[in-house]
């Protein structure tokens, strides 16, 4: 029996994600490298982030096409990284991998290029408010599950 469109539309808009596991080390590298070649994080640092805080990732066919690296510490997420190859982009695949983020904790931060509009826009819908400038070409952005000091701060 042929998949309905229903069933591909499904499949296309709720990928399966998994966590990801140290044997996922050389593909995350590699795919960080494709996403993030000027400041690319490396096989050791790969490692110790997986070690030390969490990552999500989301396969085609056997392959790493789309990741989310973060840290929960102190009451705060830190969103270090998601990234999803250029093909396989406009698939959901961003919205899923932040989902599972954002359920860690209440409060969620990360760093965006000024220039990378479709992220920014993604992070908007989700709630994310701009919170800082990193001087270097990037917002600071917060999600506050509830009003946050940071927030209480940036609005009084």
């Amino acid at each position: 029996m042929a998949p309905t469109s229903t069933a591909i539309m499904n499949y296309l808009y709720n990928p399966a994600v998994r966590e990801a596991t140290l044997q996922d080390v050389e593909a995350l590298e590699a795919l960080d490298a494709e996403l993030f070649p000027h400041n690319c994080l490396g096989a050791k640092l790969m490692k110790n982030e997986l070690m030390h805080g969490r990552c999500w990732v989301i396969e085609e066919q056997g392959e790493v096409v789309a990741y989310a690296l973060m840290r929960h510490e102190a009451g705060l997420v830190d969103l270090m990284r998601l990234g999803v190859r250029e093909a396989y982009r406009r698939r959901r695949y961003a919205t899923a991998l932040l989902d599972q983020v954002t359920r860690v904790g209440k409060n969620t931060m990360l760093t965006v290029l000024k220039d990378n509009t479709a992220a920014f826009r993604l992070y908007r819908r989700w709630g994310f408010q701009i919170v800082g400038d990193t001087g270097g070409g990037g917002w600071v952005m917060l999600r506050a599950g509830e009003k946050s000091p940071a927030l209480r701060t940036l609005h009084t």
